[in-house]
């Protein structure tokens, strides 16, 4: 299985208030690179090391680089299992 971050829309909408917004989330994707689920809530930074806090920020810069993820409209994949020899 892998993942990567994204980032998430949402709106949230109440008696003609609408706030819009964007978090990162993490997506899991199937062998054939569709996306089968995303983390229910925003991720956080963290790490054991220093080290690790810098790569986890490099792999959140990277998903400012993939098209954002609107919440209220996105169609998940199934999920797909590969086989184990």
């Amino acid at each position: 299985m892998t993942w990567n971050y994204r980032v998430c829309k949402s709106v949230y909408k109440d008696d003609g208030y609408e706030e819009v917004n964007f978090e990162i989330h993490e997506a899991h994707y199937n062998p054939d690179g569709s996306i089968w689920a995303i983390t229910k809530n925003a991720v956080s930074v963290h790490s054991e090391t220093l080290h690790g806090i810098e790569d986890v920020l490099s792999m959140m810069k990277d998903a400012l680089q993939k098209d954002v993820i609107d919440l209220d409209t996105f169609v998940f994949a199934p999920q797909q299992f590969k086989e184990v020899d």
